[in-house]
């Protein structure tokens, strides 16, 4: 159980951590067209990077490991070598794949027995193997089983635009990704501090100038930071890059206190941009 789940964590999520000498880095990245159905895969290394100035980093199974060590964990899997773990984990995937080959390489394709077009006679997961646009498992469920539009939760909810009239959104920012990176010396000099954007019709409003420290809340929570008064904020829609940890935001509190947690009917995805919020001029800030 320990040793599946070391490497299903360290090697099997996109990024694979090798022990591997030049002209590669010690990293693995696979990848394919994201569509579930039997997409085309491939694998290739990261090209090496400079040779670092100061201690070099850790890789992702050199982090994980010391933890355990400290936390006394004593399983096989933690000691096992990147090396070792990456030729396991090769060993046992649908299409034999050669370490040596694809270091030498450079990229190998991943042959899962679909060949290169694997959507060409069809081959989808539904129950004809065609592309359907009626799906008859949502109806079985009472959902609409043809492409229709179901509103938004918070967005299209009047009552709750009345006391909210703002709707919140919260895109990646340029430098972070997610909440990776936001500790990074160099990213973070960059966008060193959490920023809202209003547009200057609601700006005004809400007697708010460009600078001026801002709440924005609704039943959920609420947080502050700086705003930037713009038109690149739509009329009625508050924009909240993401990505800053919360000790960067007055309070610790960031943008997420404030997102709702409902999940979608289909697939149970998460509906963060569908949020209603209020956006106040914080006295003396």
């Amino acid at each position: 159980m320990i040793r599946s789940a070391v490497k299903l964590t360290t090697l099997t999520l996109f990024l694979i951590s090798v022990t591997a000498s030049p002209p590669f880095a010690p990293v693995f990245a696979a990848g394919g067209g994201g569509g579930g159905g039997g997409d085309p895969v491939s694998m290739s290394p990261n090209p090496p990077p400079p040779a670092p100035k100061a201690a070099a980093p850790k890789s992702t199974s050199r982090a994980k490991k010391k933890p355990s060590k400290q936390s006394g964990l004593d399983d096989d899997a933690f000691r096992d070598t990147d090396a070792a773990m990456l030729d396991e984990v090769l060993a046992a995937a649908p299409a034999a794949i050669d370490a040596a080959e694809l270091r030498a390489n450079g990229f190998t394709k991943i042959d899962l027995g679909q060949g290169a077009l694997p959507h060409a006679e069809g081959g989808f997961r539904t129950p004809s193997g065609k592309l359907e646009l009626r799906a008859d498992a949502l109806a079985a469920r009472g959902i609409d089983p043809l492409p229709h539009y179901h509103p938004p939760a918070e967005v299209a909810d009047a009552a709750l635009a009345a006391r909210f009239p703002l709707a919140l959104v919260t895109p990646k920012t340029h430098l972070f990704l997610n909440s990776t990176f936001a500790n990074g010396v160099r990213q973070h000099a960059a966008q060193p501090e959490p920023r809202v954007f209003l547009h200057l019709v609601d700006a005004a409003a809400r007697g708010i100038a460009d600078g001026d420290v801002v709440r924005v809340s609704n039943d959920r929570g609420a947080f502050r930071c700086r705003v930037v008064v713009s038109d690149d904020a739509r009329p009625g829609v508050v924009v909240a890059p993401m990505g800053w940890w919360n000790r960067d935001y007055a309070d610790g509190a960031s943008p997420q206190v404030a997102t709702p947690q409902l999940l979608t009917d289909l697939g149970e995805a998460p509906t963060f941009n569908d949020c209603r919020v209020e956006v106040v001029p914080v006295a003396g800030a």
